[in-house]
């Protein structure tokens, strides 16, 4: 096999073992807590707020909490939850005392469609579809976690 050959394929298979805390397809894992999924939906000019959706996992960290977010595409983010009753949704803030931002060992944050999402408001321009930007996760105890979330149709 040529030098050149064998390098490639060398590279080829180093590349697909992945390893360490990086696997599972996570976007951005930092000392046991994983953030795996991290969307908005594309907004339409003149809107000025937005739901992003994050899902962080405590995989081996010591529990911990969610605390604040931010992203220098919001004036604010916090933490929201929507709720249903008798067919009629509203959204009130989410608590960071209460159990729905605790990263129990083995548990994490699932924000999703009607429930608890980050609210960016104060959004100057909107979110384009495949565009990416940075928000940053603050925690109780842990460094905070820069990761990167994508615009999405879903």
């Amino acid at each position: 096999m040529r030098p050149t050959a064998l390098l490639v394929a060398l590279l080829l298979v180093v590349a697909g073992c992945g390893g360490g805390d990086d696997a599972d397809d996570a976007i951005v894992v930092s000392d046991g807590l994983a953030v795996v999924v991290a969307w908005v939906r594309p907004t339409p000019t003149g809107l000025t707020e937005a739901a992003i959706y994050i899902s962080i996992e405590n995989r081996d960290a010591a529990p911990d909490r969610l605390i604040a977010m931010s992203c220098d595409r919001c004036m604010v983010m916090t933490p929201h939850l929507t709720v249903i009753s008798d067919e009629i949704a509203s959204m009130t803030e989410a608590d960071p005392d209460q159990d729905q931002l605790a990263l129990v060992a083995g548990g994490g944050v699932e924000m999703e469609p009607n429930g608890l999402h980050a609210m960016c408001l104060g959004l100057a321009d909107p979110f384009e579809l495949g565009e990416r930007f940075d928000v940053v996760l603050q925690f109780s105890d842990h460094e905070p976690i820069r990761t990167p979330v994508v615009v999405e149709d879903r």
